[in-house]
């Protein structure tokens, strides 16, 4: 009865090999970067974000959506020090209360401004 087994054993062995094979190959056909459209950013979400306006934000993803897509007047560096963004400048007020940002020469606002 033993005898039996084997070459049953080896068919199981050998018909896995082929679907791992045939799984390998379909991934790696399937994340080739020739199946993307240059110019075009490709972002891998893991849920849908819940808007992409900055004001409205309150999720993980759309907020790592936005910091993409959006610059801000200031950022921070690697020692997290604040450094211009798109302003070029900024001014505070004596009391704190008021800011005046400059802008960098040539940058617009979506609506051409």
């Amino acid at each position: 009865m033993s005898e039996n087994i084997t070459p049953r054993l080896s068919q199981f062995v050998y018909l896995i090999q082929k679907i791992l094979f045939s799984v390998c190959l379909l991934l790696l056909v399937s994340c080739s970067p020739h199946n993307r459209i240059p110019g075009y950013v490709y972002y891998r979400l893991n849920t849908n974000p819940t808007t992409l306006d900055p004001a409205l934000i309150v999720d993980v993803t759309g907020g790592s959506i936005s910091a993409k897509l959006f610059n801000g007047l200031v950022r921070m560096d690697k020692d997290l020090s604040i450094i211009p963004d798109i302003a070029s400048n900024w001014e505070i007020s004596n009391n704190g209360l008021a800011y005046r940002f400059k802008l960098k020469r040539g940058v617009r606002f979506s609506n051409n401004i």
